[in-house]
């Protein structure tokens, strides 16, 4: 019995950090800086390298001036509290075979990200983006 209880446990334990590991809180920053006017997506948990890695790609000297750069000044702009904090919105078809996240702020004009899930997904997602086209 104490076995089971210990196994329950564990599994509890570990479902919560998986869990806990979506829950970042997401942000919209938006600024003029250096190289212009800038917008980018900034999560509470998100590191140099979880920001910069694509830049790899661009070259070694490209990833290292985002680390030194892109990224300090996004996390000031985070700091000082210019960042606008994204609300997630779930919708479901009516069958329930697709569902959509979609994150948008308050204000309509900063778009929205929208991730759609399911068999009927394809079929779903175009009803979904017209609710927050029209909203611009």
């Amino acid at each position: 019995m104490k076995r089971f209880l210990l196994a329950l446990v564990s599994i509890g334990l570990v479902t919560m950090s998986v869990n806990a590991s979506y829950a970042a809180d997401k942000y919209l920053c938006k600024w003029t800086g250096v190289s212009g006017t800038n917008k980018a997506i900034y999560t509470t948990n998100m590191t140099a390298e979880s920001f910069c890695g694509p830049r790899k790609y661009i070259s070694e000297e490209s990833f290292q001036a985002c680390i030194t750069k892109d990224f300090e000044e996004l996390k000031k702009v985070y700091n000082e509290g210019k960042c606008k904090k994204y609300m997630q919105k779930i919708h479901s078809d009516t069958n329930n075979t697709a569902r959509c996240f979609v994150d948008v702020t308050d204000d309509p004009a900063d778009g929205y990200i929208i991730n759609c899930y399911g068999p009927t997904a394809n079929t779903f997602r175009p009803k979904v983006e017209d609710l927050y086209k029209n909203k611009k």
